[in-house]
């Protein structure tokens, strides 16, 4: 079992991250190149519309997920912009 003394993090993008609605949850959407491309919106403020490239992203570990259609494990959530 991997440990870690944290479950938040800062990440700056480097392509553009949309906003979209899925499911009545805002959701965004990396453009890049990766593995990991969606994120849920945690935030307290508003979220943007768009979180631009180079843009100062806090990411958080969201609770133990474990989907039927899905690996099990903790997903990466977007709990802020700067």
């Amino acid at each position: 079992m991997i440990s870690s003394r944290r479950s938040t993090g800062y990440w700056t993008p480097d392509n553009e991250v949309a906003k979209r609605i899925s499911f009545e949850k805002v959701r965004y959407l990396y453009m890049g190149p990766s593995a990991m491309d969606e994120f849920t919106w945690a935030g307290i403020d508003d979220p943007p519309d768009r979180i631009g490239v180079g843009s100062l992203v806090r990411v958080s570990l969201a609770r133990w997920y474990n989907p039927p259609s899905a690996p099990v494990g903790y997903y990466t959530q977007i709990s802020g912009v700067y």
